[in-house]
């Protein structure tokens, strides 16, 4: 396997010289970086991410853990991180809970043993809040989506109490009386 310092030597720079052209962390005469391009095409180099990371202190990755990656809404929500993750230079790995807490606490407890640089999370219905407060103690960013509340992290969630009683009212004020409402499962 070829190293940085193969590279180096072929190209006829320091290996400092190859890492900004790699990384693209400053700019380098075009010449040289053609000659670095080609060196790395060569020798067949790829940059060592665990080495990387460790040094950095940093995966350049996020965890994703949502209920069901098949429903719409989360699949599309999934389509939209990995983008964005990607585009910021980001790995996304993705953990499907199934709706159960179990699974949630298993895919929370894998992403931090691998330390996910950040962690994106669909809480499911009967969550282990517990376990997720204990991944941010450890320091490591959370995010809520969809289900909001009983963890001190961001949230990002739609305000729904408001328009929903504006439409009860709205409905109550033509005379309505009986109205119901078709959920999922909104255990906390």
């Amino acid at each position: 396997m070829a190293t940085i310092t193969d590279v180096a030597r072929l190209a006829g720079v320091s290996t400092s010289t190859v890492s900004h052209v790699i990384n693209g962390t400053r700019p380098v005469r075009e010449e040289t970086r053609i000659r670095v391009e080609e060196a790395v095409r060569t020798t067949g180099y790829r940059r060592d991410s665990l080495a990387r990371a460790l040094r950095r202190s940093r995966t350049e990755s996020v965890g994703l853990i949502l209920t069901d990656v098949g429903e719409p809404a989360f699949a599309a929500m999934a389509r939209g991180v990995e983008r964005e993750a990607m585009a910021a230079g980001l790995t996304v790995l993705l953990a499907d809970s199934g709706e159960d807490a179990e699974l949630e606490a298993r895919a929370l407890e894998v992403l931090a043993e691998r330390r996910v640089d950040g962690l994106l999370i669909a809480p499911v219905a009967r969550s282990h809040r517990e376990a997720i407060t204990a991944v941010i103690d450890q320091g490591t960013p959370v995010v809520l989506i969809d289900r909001l509340g009983g963890v001190k992290a961001d949230q990002v969630g739609v305000e729904n109490t408001t328009p929903m009683r504006e439409q009860v009212l709205h409905m109550a004020s033509h005379g309505h009386r009986r109205i119901a409402l078709a959920a999922g499962d909104t255990g906390e």
